[in-house]
């Protein structure tokens, strides 16, 4: 499964003391060139169906086995202040800029929400938002800082409220966290399990 692989990406990067970009394979080209650019990016993690002009190292992550890699911790220092991802602005005001989120800064996030909205090891977080948008740093590590399951979701159905819907009672979903209007398009009277 491909969002498998995803997060399991995710997690060695930051295992191997480094941080991510997240970039959604859905990003026009122009602004993936510059990211990588601007970044400096020295290695992606992709599909071999979404290789990367100017990257030379590319792992290509249908391949990957996990079996054969080392089970011992790597011997790295990250602090606190460590980066833990960049995430690109819109750009909206001139030239997307990559803003530096620390570990400190994810855990504080994560810790706040914990507590505001008693997330729990037995929740069943929704997955709404795609990498390339910082509310999915919450929806990810609240479900892996708790030990909660994350729903990953297909793209193509979050435009149909019907379908989510369906999903959301199929999967159980306990927490989704989206934006008022999409919140305002969906029927909370059918939503079993939504907390």
């Amino acid at each position: 499964d491909r969002s498998i692989m995803l997060y399991t990406g995710i997690l060695a990067i930051l295992k191997a003391g480094n941080a991510y970009i997240p970039i959604d394979t859905a990003t026009p080209e122009h602004r993936i060139a510059y990211i990588l650019k601007d970044s400096g990016i020295k290695t992606v993690l992709a599909s071999s169906r979404n290789r990367l002009e100017g990257i030379e190292r590319q792992i290509d992550v249908d391949v990957l086995s996990l079996d054969r890699d080392p089970s011992a911790n790597p011997k790295i220092k990250v602090s606190a202040t460590s980066p833990s991802y960049v995430i690109y602005t819109s750009g909206s005001t001139g030239v997307p800029k990559g803003v530096v989120v620390s570990h400190a800064s994810v855990i504080n996030l994560i810790n706040s929400q914990i507590v505001e909205f008693n997330i729990r090891s037995d929740e069943r977080i929704f997955q709404f938002s795609t990498i390339s948008f910082d509310a999915s740093v919450e929806q990810i590590w609240l479900a892996f800082l708790t030990g909660a399951v994350l729903i990953g979701v297909e793209k193509n159905i979050l435009h149909n409220p019907k379908q989510v819907e369906e999903l959301l009672n199929r999967q159980k979903a306990t927490h989704l966290h989206a934006v008022p209007a999409y919140l305002f398009s969906l029927d909370f009277k059918i939503l079993k399990y939504l907390r």
